[in-house]
């Protein structure tokens, strides 16, 4: 609760998810949560039943097993979809019951999922540092370091200079967008830069990927905008500037 940012107690979860068992269950429920839960951390783990649809639960069941899923699902055949977690038991029984409903990967696990990819990523980038360092201590040259391990001699040869394996530099943003860049252009076209190709040149420098159509749609207010001039032309025989209505 406290990661959801929501302030509550156990017992107030457990007071509630008690109380629930005693309501009427909805036999059209079709989008269906399931997951685990404990009476007592760690022990006595059970499956709780969420009405996705709803957002309310539906039913709590004492036991954690395949069996107990696949009776509940069985009298609730409208069941489409099932929204679970990573333990087999509820794949299991959603299987046997209801073959033909969609199992997803509920949010939770479905953004945990990746953070342990990345963990795990992390600990064997650490593991093949240390275990570099301890070849190079050992007295093994560069090449044969590279070698034996198959991978690149310029990583070997940058990691044996470091006391901790390198982090990945972050990715910075790139502005897509030319709104990023209203300020600026705002600036450039007060000290007189109206020249469309050349403002999108230069934010093309600063990173815009964008088309120079949506330039021209930010650039269009402000040329309408602009008080009537004169333009300085030159006649081509006589060569003289006249003014002439621009």
């Amino acid at each position: 609760m406290n990661r959801l940012n929501m302030a509550t107690s156990d017992d107030t979860i457990l007071r509630r998810l008690r109380h629930r068992t005693h309501e009427p269950i909805d036999s059209d429920v079709r989008v269906i949560g399931v997951d685990e839960w404990a009476c007592s951390k760690g022990q006595g783990f059970g499956t709780i039943l969420v009405d996705l649809g709803q957002g309310q639960v539906v039913d709590v069941l004492t036991e954690g097993s395949a069996n107990a899923l696949a009776t509940w699902l069985a009298a609730h055949p409208g069941v489409t979809t099932i929204s679970r977690g990573r333990q087999g038991e509820s794949a299991e029984g959603a299987r046997r019951v209801a073959p033909n409903a969609t199992q997803v990967a509920d949010r939770f696990h479905l953004t945990r999922s990746p953070r342990e990819a990345v963990e795990q990523r992390r600990q064997e980038k650490r593991q093949l540092f240390q275990r570099i360092h301890q070849m190079k201590d050992g007295g093994m040259k560069v090449s044969q370091i590279a070698w034996q391990l198959g991978i690149n001699r310029r990583r070997v040869e940058k990691w044996v200079w470091l006391k901790e394996p390198p982090e990945r530099s972050p990715i910075q943003p790139r502005p897509r967008r030319v709104e990023s860049f209203r300020e600026y252009l705002r600036e450039k076209w007060e000290q007189g830069c109206h020249h469309g190709r050349q403002l999108y040149a230069e934010i093309r420098q600063l990173t815009y990927v964008g088309c120079y159509s949506r330039l021209a749609k930010v650039l269009a207010p402000w040329r309408q905008a602009e008080p009537e001039s004169t333009v300085t032309t030159t006649q081509p025989l006589l060569g003289v500037p006249v003014e002439s209505p621009a």
